[in-house]
Order: structure tokens, then C-alpha cells, then sequence
């Protein structure tokens, strides 16, 4: 057990990564622990699953109305665009 303790020191700091011990009892812990039942694997993968599967998805945003601002950008160009259009086109 001291190589297992060892193994679990240094598998759980911040730049460590899920290791997956591909046998029966693993497999059969994985599948355990990614069911949410209770498993003696501590599985940061099945954690982050489990996670994702419980948070409610986000409700879609309400539409906005655009502000005074926003119709002047976008109309402002527009305006200044045919105003120049039509002062070439028209201009002797």
C-alpha cells in the first residue's frame, strides 16, 4: 500500500491528469462512479460528467431592445453613405 499512497500523492496535485487503469475492477469502478453511485475511485472525469449533467442549461437570453446609440451607429454610416451617393451622382 505505501506505492498505492505514493501513486495517489502524486496524481492529485494541480498539474496532474486523470490516469486510467484500463482492468475488470477499474472498469467496473468507472462505470460505478459515472452512474453516481458510490465508488471507492476518485475520478475528477466523472466528476466533471456528473457536473455537467445536473447544471440546468442556461435559459435563452431575453431579446433587447436597441438604444437610441446603437440605431445611430448603425444607421449613421448608412446615411452619410447615399447623402455622399447621391451628392456625386447628382452633382454636375
Amino acid at each position: 500500500m505505501p506505492l498505492r499512497r505514493k501513486l495517489e500523492e502524486s496524481t492529485s496535485g494541480l498539474n496532474s491528469a486523470t490516469i486510467l487503469i484500463a482492468d475488470q475492477r477499474g472498469r467496473e469502478e468507472l462505470v460505478r462512479a459515472l452512474q453516481g453511485k458510490p465508488s471507492s475511485v476518485q475520478s475528477r472525469l466523472a466528476d466533471a460528467i456528473r457536473a455537467r449533467q445536473t447544471r440546468p442549461s442556461p435559459a435563452p437570453s431575453p431579446r433587447r431592445r436597441l438604444s437610441i446609440r446603437s440605431w445611430l451607429e448603425l444607421l449613421l454610416p448608412a446615411a452619410i453613405g447615399a447623402s455622399l451617393w447621391i451628392f456625386f451622382e447628382y452633382h454636375p
